[in-house]
């Protein structure tokens, strides 16, 4: 390499470095990308800023032959010393190829890489880097005067740039982006509204704040309503602020009128139900009877199964609206731990002729059916889930725990094994599958050993 090139791809390297560790610590947003392995989709979380592996000069030119292409000088170099795209940047190389060839493919004029590059022409000459909008396309131009540079259009202008310039302005602007101090918020009520640009760390130290803040009675009644919509406040914490509130009401010291009411009574009962707790009912009672309608039947019952009082959750169930497929789903649920499966199907069943697109109802058909010993209609419905939610990465999640649980039950090692493959991709903790008890004849064959064994 030339000392030029050098010193450019040495400082590439060293802000993609800065880049990676400045996502990995302070990123409060997670990037997911698509990948399939034995016709399962799943989830799997990437750093935007970490590239695919560099190819050989062998693996380029293997590629070069193989679509009759000839990649810039420059660009090569990437390829062999930074990475094969990845990452949030491009795709890797061959993608890169089969998508500008399928987007140009044309029956009387065949796009050819090695053709003269023109403007205003789409015959050839050009590989697509990335797009804008469809219309707006990043290219790498691969023949003629322009050959090694990048066209793209900024602020309505074509713009040229070598590659190896373009794409370490791109670095440098994300940077410099990162750079600019971030305003930090001193009021706590500002902080709770910027709470989507905090990292987690940070989230954390504010609920503990507003805990804080809480018992020592130094909010007002608008601060604390305000606390209650925010949708990054932990549940136990929104318990706590809405308590206050409902004390301040009772004692007279704060008037509300049915909206108010209305809204605290609403967000009030769901923090008590996502935490499971009873409470939550006399809250949504309340808020159903300033609404007029019964609209929390549904999640009343759902605690009372939670609680296993079946009959009170029937009850519930009844009073909710009968044809929603939340409903119907929620009933299935009740008759399932009755013990009362044909009638939990019958629920199931028609809660996904409702909505196809929710895996719970799925997951419970699947269940019973393996509880009943019926594999192939537990396999059908976990399969089914599976297509209608990719897995994400690090959940040990219902599906595939219990195609594990299925395979294992029936001794067939080989398809168990093809779940933990998925499961490795997923960078799920496979101690979590060792402590379940009914995996005890996967864990202790052979086939598992040698899959831990690489």
């Amino acid at each position: 390499m030339q000392e030029t090139i050098t010193q450019k791809i040495n400082s590439i390297k060293e802000k993609l470095e800065f880049l990676k560790e400045h996502h990995a610590k302070n990123s409060n947003r997670k990037h997911m990308r698509t990948e399939f392995k034995h016709g399962i989709t799943v989830k799997v979380e990437y750093n935007p800023y970490e590239l695919n592996p560099c190819l050989t000069e062998a693996e380029i030119i293997k590629i070069e032959k193989k679509y009759n292409v000839i990649f810039p000088e420059e660009f090569k170099i990437f390829l062999m010393y930074v990475g094969n795209g990845g990452g949030g940047f491009f795709e890797n190389v061959e993608k890169l190829i089969e998508y500008t060839l399928d987007k140009y493919k044309d029956e009387n004029i065949p796009f050819q890489f090695i053709n003269e590059y023109k403007e205003s022409e789409d015959y050839g000459g050009f590989l697509i880097i990335d797009e804008i909008f469809e219309y707006k396309e990043i290219r790498l131009i691969l023949t003629g005067r322009k050959r090694g540079n990048i066209d793209y259009f900024y602020e309505g202008k074509l713009v040229t740039k070598p590659f190896l310039d373009y794409f370490e302005n791109s670095l440098k602007g994300r940077i410099e982006l990162f750079a600019k101090p971030k305003i930090k918020k001193e009021n706590l009520i500002d902080k709770v509204s910027e709470l989507s640009h905090y990292t987690s760390v940070e989230i954390q130290k504010i609920n503990e704040e507003i805990k804080k803040t809480v018992l020592e009675d130094k909010l007002s009644v608008e601060e604390s309503m305000h606390i209650l919509r925010s949708f990054y406040i932990l549940f136990p914490i929104k318990i706590l602020v809405g308590e206050n509130i409902v004390s301040k009401i009772e004692s007279k010291q704060v008037i509300f009128d049915n909206l108010k009411l209305s809204e605290l009574y609403k967000n009030l009962g769901q923090a008590y139900y996502h935490c499971n707790d009873l409470k939550a009912i006399p809250i949504f009672e309340k808020y159903m009877e300033l609404q007029k309608r019964d609209s929390r039947y549904v999640e009343i019952a759902e605690l009372y199964l939670h609680h296993n009082k079946f009959t009170q959750a029937l009850t519930s169930i009844e009073k909710a609206t009968k044809d929603d497929y939340y409903t119907l789903y929620v009933k299935g649920k009740i008759y399932r731990a009755l013990g009362e499966f044909e009638k939990a199907k019958q629920f199931l069943l028609e809660s996904i002729k409702k909505w196809q697109h929710d895996t719970r109802p799925y997951n419970i058909l699947a269940e019973i059916y393996l509880e009943e010993k019926e594999y192939k209609n537990a396999e059908m419905y976990y399969r089914k889930s599976l297509e209608v939610r990719n897995p994400h990465q690090g959940a040990l999640n219902s599906e595939l725990l219990g195609l594990l649980k299925l395979y294992t039950e029936q001794n067939d090692f080989e398809n168990a094994v093809k779940i933990l493959e998925v499961l490795e991709i997923m960078k799920v903790e496979f101690t979590q599958i060792e402590k379940e008890p009914t995996l005890s004849n996967l864990i202790n064959s052979p086939h598992y050993k040698k899959f831990m064994n690489g």
